[in-house]
């Protein structure tokens, strides 16, 4: 049993269970690849020239294609006033779309409202339709989601980063923002043998990582980092993989505790 297209919290949209994010250079054929096997989100930041493959298939993008994907971007430079409404309106042009499905005040570490004010104001005008964060903070992140009018929020969470299960899922509002995870091989740290692992156990492979964040219920996405062909088809065969059973997922749990508590 595969993981099914899900809706993405309250956004109205639904989304394939694995998102891409574009800071590993993926190219346009591989890219077009993943939206032909069905991926829809589309996750981008002019940080590092990394980014640029992704952008330029952006922007290639035909209305009708722009259409059909959810396209997620992110700014971690916006506390400068009057940053915000730059940074949307450079993604705008340099991606060649009209709106922005989700927009990221990115490594938030404290609650500002005149952000979520200038926020609120873009979706108003269509510039941008949902609100999203990204935290490290895991109890800042459902502070907000229950006192902002979030749409998504963006956390890290993996079989050895298990914290947002007692922070952060049991207190999100009915009905409140998806939740998108990322790092899910946990700088792939989760694919190599930890000190005092035993040698005749096997270790996670790619398609482990992602299976263990989608399988979460309260995870809506998992957010993919592939660098080549052989990468992007690890996240691709854990959605037709479908949920673990408890015997795999105790496992991984035992495995990323292992991992976490390495020197």
């Amino acid at each position: 049993m595969s993981f099914d297209p899900r809706p993405l919290g309250r956004t109205g949209l639904t989304v394939f269970p694995i998102g891409i994010g574009g800071g590993y250079s993926l190219s346009r054929k591989d890219l077009d690849y993943a939206r032909d096997r069905g991926v829809n989100y589309f996750f981008w930041g002019p940080i590092f020239p990394t980014y640029y493959p992704m952008a330029r298939w952006l922007a290639s993008l035909k209305p009708e294609q722009r259409e059909k994907i959810v396209l997620a971007t992110v700014s971690y430079i916006w506390k400068i006033p009057g940053s915000i409404s730059r940074s949307v309106e450079r993604h705008l042009r340099w991606l060649g779309t009209d709106y922005l499905d989700i927009f990221h005040l990115g490594w938030i570490r404290s609650k500002d409202e005149k952000a979520l004010e200038k926020l609120l104001k873009l979706k108003d005008e269509g510039r941008i339709r949902h609100i999203a964060i990204s935290a490290h903070s895991r109890r800042l992140a459902a502070r907000l989601a229950n006192e902002w009018p979030l749409d998504v929020i963006l956390i890290r969470y993996n079989a050895a980063h298990r914290g947002a299960e007692e922070e952060v899922f049991p207190h999100l509002p009915e009905g409140g923002p998806a939740v998108v995870g990322f790092n899910s091989t946990r700088y792939r740290s989760l694919l190599r043998r930890p000190r005092g692992w035993p040698e005749d156990e096997p270790i996670p492979t790619p398609e482990d990582c992602f299976r263990f964040v989608l399988n979460h219920p309260k995870v809506d996405l998992c957010l993919a980092g592939p660098r080549n062909r052989n990468e992007l088809e690890a996240p691709l065969r854990a959605v037709e993989l479908g949920p673990l059973d408890q015997e795999k997922y105790e496992w991984l749990c035992r495995f990323g505790a292992a991992v976490r508590g390495a020197k």
